[in-house]
């Protein structure tokens, strides 16, 4: 299938003069994630390959809205996508964030030719601004449960990476709510970069309902916050937390390191688990017999018992780790 874009943006300021391809070849879906349906495609003229994202809702998950309605509400999404992701890439152009930030931004917006503003497929609504980024070729969500399996040496390496990229996020002021396997995409050569930007909001600002989505074992007080008001924000110390459960699922092979509860849904088990946690003033050390037991690396595991603290108080910060835990950073810790 061949679509045309026209009209394009670079994400802030080019850094090359490069031929921005007419024409377009969608060869594979790469994922959906709510809001962004990633394809790669092709230009049809220079062969030169890239990955698409094209905003999407599924319109029984959406509001009820009228037409215009529904634009402006896409509208504003996008726009509060684009903030995130000119906030977390800061002075660094979109063209050499993967780069020098390791994260997965649009390097150009563009425009599809021969719809409307919004148009409408079946039970999918499909906005007509599209982000055009360095090729992609899965994710790396397949860790989850495969992380036992995974040498040792390059478990390492993974968290040293995370790390690295989770510090730099934290540092520009966003909070990313899907600081989860399936956000951090696969380059062709191994590496990994953190997208899905449709989820990440400059601290204290609220993720619109419409984009992205959140992880599954979401920080305490903002699912306690979202119980409360049925509103996601974005917080200093939420990517830490984030970056914790990432860490703790490589290294263990498990998925919770404070259980789980009954509830009628996911939201409910979460927000369950989290007042649980809040109210009884829960601490980190409880997990170090886990980790002992998964014979975490010992400078691994007192970093995650560090980021896992249930309340934010008690967290280490992002300048914190720069100072305490540079070893990790250099990815030569034992």
């Amino acid at each position: 299938m061949n679509i045309s874009v026209h009209n394009w943006k670079p994400l802030n300021w080019a850094v090359s003069d490069r031929r921005l391809p007419d024409t377009l070849r969608i060869s594979e879906v790469v994922t959906y994630y709510r809001w962004n349906l990633v394809v790669n495609v092709e230009d049809v003229v220079t062969k030169e390959e890239y990955s698409l994202n094209i905003p999407i809702i599924h319109m029984e998950e959406g509001p009820d809205l009228e037409e215009e309605d529904i634009y402006q509400a896409m509208g504003l999404a996008a726009a509060e996508e684009k903030e995130s992701m000119l906030q977390a890439c800061g002075n660094t152009p979109g063209e050499l964030a993967a780069s020098q930030k390791g994260i997965k931004v649009a390097l150009y917006t563009g425009e599809i030719s021969g719809l409307d503003r919004t148009h409408l497929e079946r039970h999918l609504k499909v906005y007509n601004t599209v982000s055009l980024m360095e090729k992609v070729v899965g994710d790396l969500g397949c860790l989850r449960y495969t992380a036992r399996e995974v040498e040792q040496k390059a478990r390492d390496y993974i968290a040293s990476r995370l790390l690295q990229i989770v510090i730099k996020v934290e540092l520009s002021g966003v909070g990313h709510l899907q600081l989860d396997w399936d956000s951090l995409f696969l380059r062709e050569d191994g590496s990994f970069f953190l997208g899905n930007f449709g989820s990440g909001a400059p601290f204290g600002e609220e993720i619109s309902p419409l984009r992205g989505s959140v992880a599954l074992q979401q920080e305490p007080a903002v699912m306690s916050h979202y119980a409360h008001s049925s509103a996601f924000v974005a917080e200093a110390k939420v990517n830490m937390w984030g970056l914790g459960i990432l860490l703790y699922q490589l290294y263990t092979g498990y998925d919770h390191p404070y259980g789980v509860v009954e509830g009628l849904d996911w939201a409910e088990q979460a927000a369950s688990l989290s007042k649980q946690l809040l109210d009884s003033r829960k601490r980190s050390q409880d997990l170090i017999p886990q980790l002992e037991a998964s014979k975490v690396p010992k400078r691994w595991a007192q970093l995650i018992v560090r980021l896992l603290e249930p309340r934010r108080m008690h967290r280490i910060g992002g300048f914190q780790i720069l100072q305490e835990f540079p070893d990790l950073l250099d990815n030569h810790a034992d």
